[in-house]
């Protein structure tokens, strides 16, 4: 049996007009702390989303979900490289260090947690779920 390791995630939200408060989940980063492991998996594609809010501009939404992707690599790159002392914090947190939390049309959703023994399987999981 695979040992069970505790994990945090966050849920990268798009929100098309904070007023309305109208958003779809387009994204996933999972932290798993024992591992030192960062992952991220955000949609590839806007036809949901496009049909959910025909104005979006699908170039700008699929070039936003790969700076996020790249972001979220820059920090998973220095969590890998830091000694088992250092603070790390949650996906959440961690999430916000690539992209800080402000009133931009993506936003991250609270942390959530569970066990994992294959963290890209459950961030698959994850993200068939929730996004």
């Amino acid at each position: 049996m695979t040992e069970q390791r505790p994990y945090t995630y966050t849920v990268l939200r798009y929100v098309h007009d904070a007023r309305a408060g109208e958003m779809l989940n387009v994204g996933v980063v999972l932290h798993v702390a024992a591992e030192h492991r960062l992952l991220v998996k955000t949609r590839d594609t806007h036809g949901r989303v496009k049909r959910a809010f025909p104005d979006l501009d699908g170039d700008a939404f699929r070039g936003a979900m790969r700076s996020v992707e790249r972001a979220v690599g820059a920090v998973a790159e220095h969590l890998a490289a830091t000694t088992l002392l250092a603070h790390e914090g949650d996906a959440a947190s961690l999430a916000r260090k690539a992209m800080a939390a402000d009133d931009s049309a993506l936003q991250w959703s609270p942390v959530g947690s569970g066990l994992t023994g294959d963290a890209e399987a459950t961030l698959a999981r994850l993200f068939e779920r929730l996004v």
